[in-house]
């Protein structure tokens, strides 16, 4: 079990199978963003459809998170990865048809996959992490998204080039597959019984019943929607935006989402290491301020930009947009009653999965109405900044 110092071989392969997890479930995810114009041209669609794949995606991760309290009582947290693995494999193969009611069946089995894979994981980490380190560990695991992000938005066009896009998202299924094996051997050394919470429905009771009676659960909830939202919209849109409104070349548009894969990772180790010793209510702050300053520089990039210009939005998408995750996960750990962190995990992103089902699609509606990406990311830069001053007053006073 988790103790105050106590860095065991446990901790470890807890973070290496969490980490990979989450990895492919992300690359299993932005994988279509990265290919959107390929996928579009080849079912009829217009690139700005990504918008309603991603929320497809995150509408079924929500119901799953919820119901993900049940799944990991009763048949173990690494096992809860290890099925969201497997369903993100599936999910690639499907997405590979290029038929919209594959694409669509695709984003509701890899949202079905990926919804109980971060509650699962913060059930493992906070028992097998050092208790003073949990902040640390957390965030480390949650690297393996920005990492997920930087292999796919680097290596998936290469593949394309190589095998066609249909080969490259096959390759991704083929590596899902491959993971979920190797995550599987970890479940005898990590998985332990754990509270039986009844069926899905009992589960997302109870998780919701969380939210209602903790305030400050409630609080890092609709601020987690809200970073969600912009997070999920930036990753589904960046690539397409610099290619069809900036009009960069398929490359040059998916460096600065490379670029923020690497940067991000670097951020949630960095933010979590602060969460440890800093009020969260600052960090909560100074991050969607952040985010909003991220915004106004995709508006303001254009077709001269270079490779440090690039480089430099997409260090600034991943210390930012990409980077809040950790602190959220650690806040809830910390505010979650003893015994109840999954529950009050899967309850939390239940409405983070909500806000990347809303921000992508409208922002997909409003491209369609008023043929405007602006409009929508100056709509994200409010919602950051309401965010921002929603937590001043406890900033302010070191809460």
């Amino acid at each position: 079990m988790s103790s105050e110092h106590a860095w065991t071989g446990r901790t470890w392969l807890a973070i290496a199978a969490t980490m990979g997890g989450q990895g492919i479930g992300a690359a299993a995810h932005v994988a279509p963003a990265v290919m959107a114009k390929e996928i579009a041209e080849h079912a009829g669609l217009a690139p700005s459809m990504i918008g309603v794949y991603m929320a497809l995606v995150f509408l079924a991760s929500a119901f799953a998170s919820l119901s993900g309290g049940g799944l990991i009582g009763r048949y173990g947290a690494i096992s809860a990865v290890q099925a969201g693995v497997a369903l993100s494999a599936i999910g690639c193969a499907l997405a590979a048809i290029g038929h919209p009611a594959a694409l669509a069946a695709s984003a509701l089995v890899v949202g079905l996959g990926y919804g109980p894979m971060t509650p699962a994981s913060s059930v493992v980490l906070s028992r097998w992490a050092p208790a003073r380190r949990l902040g640390l560990v957390m965030s480390i695991k949650q690297t393996g998204v920005p990492i997920g992000y930087f292999l796919t938005a680097l290596g998936i066009p290469v593949l394309a080039s190589a095998v066609g896009w249909q080969g490259a998202l096959l390759t991704l299924a083929a590596i899902g597959v491959g993971a979920s094996v190797l995550i599987s051997l970890a479940r005898s050394r990590l998985d332990e019984p754990g509270p039986n919470v009844g069926g899905g429905f009992t589960s997302a009771r109870l998780s919701l019943g969380l939210l209602k009676r903790h305030n400050r659960l409630r609080r890092i909830a609709f601020a987690s929607l809200a970073f969600a939202g912009v997070q999920v919209t930036v990753t589904s849109f960046l690539v397409v935006y610099l290619q069809d409104h900036v009009g960069l070349d398929k490359q040059s548009a998916a460096w600065p989402l490379a670029v923020a894969g690497v940067a991000a990772i670097a951020g949630r180790i960095g933010w979590g290491w602060l969460a440890d010793g800093m009020p969260a209510a600052r960090l909560l702050m100074i991050l969607p301020l952040l985010m909003a300053a991220t915004l106004l520089a995709m508006i303001a990039a254009g077709a001269s930009w270079g490779f440090l210009l690039l480089t430099g939005l997409g260090l600034a998408v991943g210390l930012s947009v990409l980077a809040w995750n950790g602190v959220m996960l650690i806040e809830t750990a910390r505010q979650a009653p003893p015994g109840q962190v999954g529950l009050a995990t899967s309850g939390v992103l239940a409405l983070t999965f909500l806000g990347s089902t809303i921000f992508p699609i409208l922002l997909s509606i409003t491209i369609g109405a008023l043929a405007s990406y602006q409009i929508g990311f100056i709509a994200m830069i409010v919602v950051s900044i309401v965010v921002a001053l929603w937590y001043l007053p406890d900033a302010l006073r070191g809460k």
